[in-house]
């Protein structure tokens, strides 16, 4: 075999391997990847009695094979329940990369899956940074026009309008680049009842 052909060969099945550890989600014709070592936030079930109770996994992707997600913990957000009745939370805070701070989720106890930045110190992505920035920009300037209207110039206008197109075009690309959640169940609380549920591949 030609020595070319061997080294496509195991680039091959390497990069499928690589691969085959990303989480894949499809969505009829749509499709989306996030791939190992990207931070997410996932949804499961509380307790199966009771509705509407659910717990979330924070953590750093390992791997995903054989419709298990193994996730290195960062913390884990549960409900406080008295009586049957949800009364506060409680947090717990992982430290360190160990055996002991893995979590393995099925496929089939995910409610919703959430992509974050891969720094876990940003909450928020670069973009949505950015349209935070400009609606700020925008609000400055509505505030602003009332002192301008006062001045010779009458500009008070001018200011009003470009504050209230700032806070527009601000508050578009902030829901556009959002980290929004990924819903995989029906029984998810970011279901309303419409569009479509994505299934985990």
């Amino acid at each position: 075999m030609p020595h070319f052909v061997f080294t496509a060969i195991i680039f091959f099945c390497f990069n499928w391997n690589m691969n085959a550890q990303d989480i894949h989600l499809t969505s009829g014709h749509r499709a989306k990847t996030i791939k190992t070592n990207s931070l997410v936030k996932i949804h499961i079930p509380y307790t199966n009695t009771i509705c509407c109770t659910e717990k979330v996994v924070y953590g750093r992707v390992i791997s995903f094979e054989n419709g298990i997600i193994r996730l290195q913990k960062i913390s884990l957000f549960q409900p406080l329940l008295k009586s049957g009745i949800n009364v506060g939370h409680t947090v717990e805070i992982y430290k360190g990369a160990n055996d002991q701070n893995i979590a393995e989720i099925s496929i089939d106890s995910i409610y919703s899956i959430t992509k974050h930045p891969v720094n876990k110190d940003r909450k928020r992505s670069t973009a949505e940074g950015l349209g935070l920035l400009i609606t700020l920009f925008g609000l400055s300037h509505v505030l602003a026009a009332p002192v301008a209207e006062l001045k010779e110039d009458n500009s008070g206008a001018f200011y009003l309008f470009l504050g209230l197109g700032e806070i527009a075009v601000g508050t578009a690309v902030t829901e556009l680049f959002r980290n929004k959640p990924i819903v995989t169940n029906e029984k998810s609380t970011f279901y309303k009842g419409e569009g479509k549920i994505w299934k985990l591949n």
